[in-house]
């Protein structure tokens, strides 16, 4: 049976209503939207579904009635800064700044100020955004320019478009505590600096409305910042001084012809158009001015204050009706730039090029499925008739998508790098087939399709992706809104018209064919950039995608980044350890099987096991200076050591063990495993990677010296006589000869590092050794094991609480579970229940140590310092979140 669904065209008239319902999507995967009615907002974390409210302004929480949901949000490019705008029902709006703390839900209200409704935001960005990194046609890593102004302020500077056309800067100074404002119009050529009042130079009678405003800065140094508005003008009729009073019969009562009804009806002269404006900054960090002109060349304008100059250019005609929304875009190109010719020298190229994107909405008398349209012109550096550089625009493409109706371009996305643009088109109309008495979930509402730029035709090597929406929701409640991730894997939408919007999420277009995984680049991109790839882990980690692939995407990332690390030795593998760890952790919680479950379990183990001994080197490190350890971080450098020690007894098990299995092994089958390697314990990764190895050896050489330092003080120090006879018993009741297993250790190293790149890469992207490491680990097995006196295997495998736990019958043992979630990731000491504790979105281990409270009561400085390292990131390099 099938059924069909059919949209009308008040489905999609939401699309039209402004404000929209922005939504945000920050660079630690939060995705910031309004409260559907409330004046609040709703911050969501994508990969594991956590939500959260942001405090709203003091004005705002104590009258929530009288304002409305926010109507403009953004984030800053750092992640630190959050803004939105919250207008009032009657009155003035409040636009507010939020701080980000340590973890991602501890925002605090910065500074708020209003605004007139006359006057409400309408678009906002950012300058101040890190230099960014790209992958060339070659394959190779580059930086690309700094994009728009660097200013010499404290935090990131806002940029705001108002309702009345206007350009609002946003500063804070150094040694300043307040907000600094400065406003000017974007028609107009003025001169204004900071604390300076706007002269009103337009007729009274012209009412000015911007409806809809984009901004973008390039990548040239030189380049202005580009402003284009959709701005509505229309002529107000006079104001009456004597307005008639129908109870009083003294006044005579004038009927009004038609002719001047329809005069003053002709006289409001409705324009719309799209203009465009260019702004130039300039800031010595002390005072601020725009002045909105040209003083023969602004390069040579270097002012002492901040002065913004701005230019409006020629106006677009708006010919096609219903224009929607505006998008720039910023695309690679290497087109000469205008200006004399050099027979000796090369012409300059512009390697950037700037396009407006509009998008129309055409409703055709409202009887019929509205037409969609995108239309693309081209913003092109000019010279004048007096030799000044100037901009000009060019139509260069447009087409119409009947009969599916574009509702989202994805302007910000990584793949406009590549002069490619993703776009949604959604269907007017569908159907789905019941092959059960049960209904499907989901249906298909539209695809998210990839276009070139400028022409606007379909990529066809790229597959389009469905955008899903519940089968009860087809047809009546459609996305219409998006927002795609930064780093341009992940989709999210949300309904208009619905009281409760429903938010999904979804993938991207891929690749058809291609030599490289889909996410290799998009994965390289994010560590390069420090980014979170959270958005890549979640579509990593999804049954669909085989663990193949997770492991060539893993690889070869590695191996595009070691290729262009000038010469840092494993610069990038502590960041792909945490990678991996949150891939097979997700993948872990959606197995299935038992059997998978635990390989996948072992293998994120393994990861962040490998990512902790590193951090554990890091503050020996700082607590030691040549063979004289800080006693004062004493009992925390004793925790460090136990675990440690732990680790090295869990791969001295797993050896023994490796001993029994046989030279030529079949396969162990499972699910969610590579299918060209028998299981090996992933623990025994620690010996085969050379990072992992060097890590494990200088971790026992730390353990080996604190020990030998603490042997050396005198008795009469009662803390560290404990401290030594604690470490005593630890070292006496491992079962490991820690002497000799460092040199065999350290002589295996040697043959490890002699391996071939690819192979322990691959088996670092599988977290797991390989088939082909077989024969090197089983060479660096044997000697642990069949070198004499080198464990006490009855020591290492029975532990005196074991043997009380038989003895009484109680379950203590079975309290591993329960033992590592009581387990401080950082400090590896044992956490106070009572104790506030932060939780890790990647690896999901939690911390007190990384708390202020903590940090203040730590009595060591170098102990301190350390921790402070991990204020932000999680050892494995994930966020940080409030425990509840």
């Amino acid at each position: 049976m099938k059924a069909k669904w059919h949209s009308a065209w008040w489905d999609l008239y939401p699309l039209t209503e402004r404000p929209l319902r922005p939504l945000a999507w920050s660079p630690s995967s939060l995705v910031f939207s309004p409260h559907p009615h409330k004046p609040l907002l709703v911050a969501r974390h994508v990969a594991s579904s956590t939500h959260f409210f942001i405090p709203s302004p003091n004005p705002v929480a104590v009258a929530q009635s009288a304002y409305a949901p926010p109507t403009v949000i953004s984030v800053a490019p750092q992640d630190d800064t959050l803004f939105a705008y919250f207008p009032k029902n009657t009155g003035e709006g409040i636009g507010c700044l939020w701080k980000r703390g340590s973890q991602i839900d501890s925002w605090t209200v910065q500074e708020w100020w209003s605004f007139s409704s006359q006057s409400a935001p309408i678009a906002a960005d950012w300058l101040g955004a890190r230099r960014e990194w790209a992958i060339d046609s070659h394959g190779k890593p580059e930086r690309l320019p700094p994009r728009g102004f660097a200013l010499p302020t404290p935090s990131p500077t806002l940029i705001l478009v108002t309702q009345d056309y206007r350009i609002h800067i946003c500063y804070y100074q150094f040694y300043v505590p307040t907000l600094q404002i400065l406003k000017c119009p974007l028609d107009s050529i003025n001169m204004f600096r900071c604390n300076q009042v706007p002269v009103e130079d337009e007729p009274p009678d012209l009412v000015k409305v911007c409806l809809e405003a984009a901004i973008t800065m390039t990548y040239q140094p030189m380049d202005p910042i580009f402003i284009a508005a959709r701005v509505r003008r229309s002529t107000a009729s006079p104001t009456r001084s004597n307005p008639f009073d129908p109870m009083d019969l003294t006044v005579p009562v004038v009927s009004q012809g038609d002719d001047q009804k329809a005069h003053e009806w002709d006289s409001r002269n409705d324009e719309c158009i799209v203009e465009i404006s260019q702004v130039f900054l300039r800031f010595d960090g002390a005072t601020m001015g725009m002045p909105l002109a040209f003083e023969n060349d602004h390069r040579r304008l270097i002012a002492s204050y901040l002065a913004i100059f701005s230019q409006p250019l020629t106006p677009i005609p708006v010919n096609s009706p219903g224009l929607l929304k505006l998008d720039f875009l910023n695309c690679p190109t290497n087109t000469p730039l205008p200006g004399p010719v050099s027979p000796t020298k090369k012409p300059v190229l512009d390697k950037w090029k700037l396009y407006l994107a509009m998008s129309f909405l055409d409703f055709d008398g409202y009887v019929s499925t509205p037409k969609s349209q995108l239309s693309i012109y081209s913003i092109n550096r000019r010279t004048s008739a007096a030799n000044k550089p100037t901009f000009g625009y060019q139509l260069e493409a447009t087409r119409t998508f009947a009969p599916n109706v574009l509702t989202y371009i994805a302007s910000n996305s990584p793949h406009i790098r590549e002069q490619l643009l993703p776009v949604i088109l959604l269907d007017v109309s569908g159907q789905w087939t019941n092959t059960t008495p049960k209904k499907p979930n989901e249906v298909a509402a539209g695809k998210v399709h990839m276009l070139t730029l400028p022409g606007l035709e379909n990529k066809s090597d790229w597959e389009p992706s469905v955008i899903y929406t519940p089968v009860d929701s087809a047809g009546t409640n459609l996305p219409l809104q998006a927002i795609s991730s930064p780093n341009g894997v992940l989709l999210c939408t949300t309904s208009l018209s619905s009281p409760q919007p429903l938010t999904g999420i979804h993938l991207l277009p891929l690749r058809r064919s291609s030599e490289n995984p889909p996410l290799l680049n998009p994965l390289a991109i994010a560590i390069l950039n420090r980014k979170t790839p959270t958005d890549i882990c979640h579509c990593l980690s999804l049954s669909a995608v085989p663990l193949e692939e997770v492991v060539s995407t893993l690889k070869g990332t590695m191996t595009l980044l070691d290729n262009h690390n000038n010469g840092l030795k494993y610069g990038f593998t502590w960041d792909l350890l945490g990678v991996a760890v949150e891939i097979y952790r997700k993948r872990a919680s959606f197995a299935k099987d038992d059997e998978t479950k635990e390989c996948l379990t072992a293998k994120w183990h393994t990861g962040q096991d490998m990512c902790s001994v590193a951090a554990s080197n890091v503050v020996f490190g700082n607590c030691a200076n040549g063979s004289v350890y800080d006693l004062e971080a004493a009992w925390q450098l004793i925790g460090l050591s136990k675990w440690i020690i732990t680790l090295l007894e869990k791969i001295m098990k797993e050896c023994i063990l490796f001993c029994d299995v046989p030279e030529n092994p079949r396969m162990k089958a499972t699910q969610d495993t590579a299918s060209d390697t028998w299981y090996i314990s992933p623990t025994l990764l620690h010996l085969i990677h050379p990072f992992a190895l060097q890590n494990l050896i200088t971790a026992l050489r730390h353990v080996k010296k604190y020990y030998q330092f603490l042997k050396s003080l005198s008795a009469r120090v009662e803390t560290s006589q404990i401290a030594k006879d604690v470490l005593t018993d630890m070292i006496d009741y491992s079962g490991l000869n820690l002497e000799g297993l460092e040199g065999i250790l350290e002589s295996s190293l040697r043959n490890v590092e002699s391996l071939r790149p690819e192979d322990y890469r691959t088996a670092l992207a599988a977290c797991q050794p390989t088939q082909t490491l077989w024969p090197h680990l089983s060479m660096i097995v044997k000697k642990i094991t069949e070198t004499p006196n080198m464990i006490n295997k009855m020591t290492l495998f029975i532990k005196p609480g074991d043997l009380v736990d038989d003895v009484i019958n109680l379950n203590i043992g079975t309290g591993t579970a329960s033992k590592q979630q009581n387990e401080d990731i950082v400090t590896k000491g044992v956490m106070p229940t009572q104790s506030p504790r932060l939780t890790c979105l990647r690896c999901g281990g939690s911390s007190v140590a990384v708390s202020t409270s903590s940090l203040a009561e730590s009595t060591s400085d170098q102990w301190k310092v350390w921790e402070k390292m991990w204020a932000l990131k999680c050892v494995c390099g994930g966020s940080w979140i409030s425990a509840t």
